[in-house]
């Protein structure tokens, strides 16, 4: 929290402090601008594996495959990739995750 607090007063510059649901609203809209323009990149370069583009491709269906572009992007698309973890580790995560 108060990181959190110490970030919205100094993003908030001369004009004072973000609240903080005004803060947090705003990094959620940057983040979803971001990951739009990413989505839009993505669109651009069909999967080596079905030829589709992201972000529909596949469906899913082939992710884990290394020439699917889901398998490819997952690490794109995450805020942050988990530390010291092999491709394997990583994709067998990314794999629990959809089974749930």
């Amino acid at each position: 929290m108060e990181r959190l607090e110490q970030s919205a007063a100094i993003r908030g510059g001369v004009t004072g402090p973000y609240e903080l649901p005004e803060y947090v609203e705003l990094l959620i809209t940057q983040d979803a601008d971001r990951l739009a323009l990413h989505i839009e990149q993505l669109s651009k370069a069909p999967c080596g594996k079905c030829g589709n583009p992201l972000p529909g491709g596949c469906g899913g269906i082939h992710k884990g495959e290394h020439d699917c572009a889901h398998t490819r992007e997952a690490r794109q698309l995450m805020l942050t990739e988990p530390p010291f973890m092999t491709e394997a580790e990583l994709d067998a995560l990314l794999a629990k995750r959809d089974e749930k």
